[in-house]
């Protein structure tokens, strides 16, 4: 039987992707895929049977082997053999930033060798910096769930993505290699006419399945190649995750890129929580979190998540910072997994200095949650050359957030001399909106995007 020249590519882009993961140690998310896949094949009332087990264990979990919960556990009444579905869950209060970061030592499993740790970090969608740790294994686990999500809409491992993140500094080996491996990396940060050219140019070279990455930029992306008039390799999926993807953007993106635009959702904490499928409906990840939609009383729901692959450190009705609704309509697609709307809490823009150069609001403050000493952050575009970072020191912490501050700016500032200046500013509190939000860019320039 005849392979086709293509399916060949593939597999031999797959079995080397195979062979550098096993190296690294990532092999494992390949296994996961398989166990992800799985779900797809039972009916609803299965998959929520197999999600409320899976529930019931990493609740027995929490309760035996973490302190934290133990306590928790014990000062409510909550026995979790008793729950019979996620509505029990209620019982529990919410898992905020604050009390993770309060809680130390106490929200890790005294059963996880502290040697198998890996620390993560994130800024969430309100500007809010935490550190979380999990183990590789279950790393590799989440990953295996955002691999079915590309299996679901056609891109299957080994299939050729360029991806659209925020590196900061130039994917110049890993990009050499793209024509063997089919894994282009271009730096959202980076989005100058020039900068784009680049792009278009690798894209050329590669001709990937998937476009992946900040809905920003790859709006930033579709505007360049629409004002241009480019003819653009023909693309699969154009795929958006990390901020929210506003209907102007998909419309801009679709028809520039000549593609079709899936939505993804997800997080440091759940790198994917749910995704769109082909008829555009946004489908859970039933086995990656049971997700509670809360009305927060001004008419929308916030988004609690208890994640079923997180034992090091489990999170139990974590309040992520975004709002959402359930979507009880059947779906076409024949996909056994509940529907859910979405309004994410993070919002980047790019902003439009002085020169005309292009910034992702990602340069900035992928630099600042990694810093422990400030508990709220906030990029303030206030004039055309000038940028204020408020912040709000940890308690205690004032002298340490401005040195720490300070050092995490200084590759910045060096960088847009010629541009705008970047100030800080501490500040008693990041006010919120009326929707109880505290967006995470707020700019007062015209022009920004």
């Amino acid at each position: 039987m005849r392979v086709d020249p293509a399916e060949m590519q593939r597999r031999a882009r797959y079995g080397l992707n195979y062979t550098l993961a096993a190296f690294g140690g990532e092999a494992g998310r390949y296994a996961a895929l398989r166990r992800a896949m799985e779900w797809t094949s039972l009916d609803g009332e299965t998959v929520r049977r197999r999600q409320l087990a899976c529930l019931r264990e990493i609740l027995g979990h929490a309760g035996r082997f973490v302190p934290y919960w133990r306590e928790l556990f014990r000062a409510h009444g909550f026995d979790p053999t008793a729950v019979r579905g996620p509505e029990d869950l209620g019982r529990l209060p919410v898992l905020t930033k604050e009390a993770i970061r309060s809680g130390g030592e106490r929200m890790l499993a005294e059963n996880v060798p502290r040697g198998r740790l890996r620390e993560r970090r994130t800024g969430g969608s309100t500007g809010e910096p935490l550190r979380f740790f999990v183990t590789r294994a279950e790393f590799e686990e989440q990953i295996g769930v955002c691999l079915r999500a590309n299996v679901l809409v056609g891109v299957a491992p080994g299939d050729p993505i360029a991806k659209v993140w925020g590196y900061g500094r130039p994917q110049r080996i890993a990009n050499a290699i793209a024509p063997l491996t089919g894994r282009l990396y271009l730096d959202a940060y980076r989005t100058s006419e020039a900068d784009l050219a680049d792009w278009i140019r690798d894209l050329v070279r590669i001709r990937p399945r998937m476009l992946y990455g900040y809905a920003r930029a790859l709006h930033e992306l579709a505007r360049y190649v629409h004002r241009n008039r480019i003819v653009v390799p023909r693309l699969g999926i154009v795929a958006t995750t990390a901020e929210k993807l506003l209907p102007e953007h998909r419309t801009t993106i679709e028809e520039a890129l000549g593609a079709r635009v899936i939505d993804m959702y997800g997080a440091h904490e759940v790198p994917r929580i749910a995704s769109e499928c082909l008829y555009g409906r946004m489908h859970l990840a039933p086995d990656a979190a049971v997700v509670e939609f809360v009305p927060d009383g001004n008419g929308s729901s916030r988004i609690l998540l208890t994640s079923l692959g997180h034992r090091a450190m489990p999170l139990i009705r974590y309040d992520i910072g975004d709002l959402g609704e359930p979507d009880p309509r059947p779906c076409d697609c024949g996909l056994p997994f509940p529907c859910m709307s979405i309004d994410f809490g993070k919002t980047h823009h790019i902003l439009v200095l002085p020169s005309g150069r292009p910034l992702h609001t990602g340069y900035f403050f992928k630099r600042l949650y990694h810093l422990d000493a400030i508990d709220q952050v906030q990029i303030r575009h206030e004039r055309p050359d000038l940028i204020v970072i408020a912040y709000v020191p940890a308690v205690g912490q004032a002298d340490a957030a401005q040195a720490a501050l300070g050092a995490a700016l200084g590759p910045v500032r060096h960088d847009l001399a010629q541009d705008a200046r970047v100030e800080t500013r501490a500040v008693a509190e990041i006010p919120p909106t009326a929707r109880g939000k505290r967006p995470l860019v707020v700019s007062l320039v015209d022009g920004t995007r």
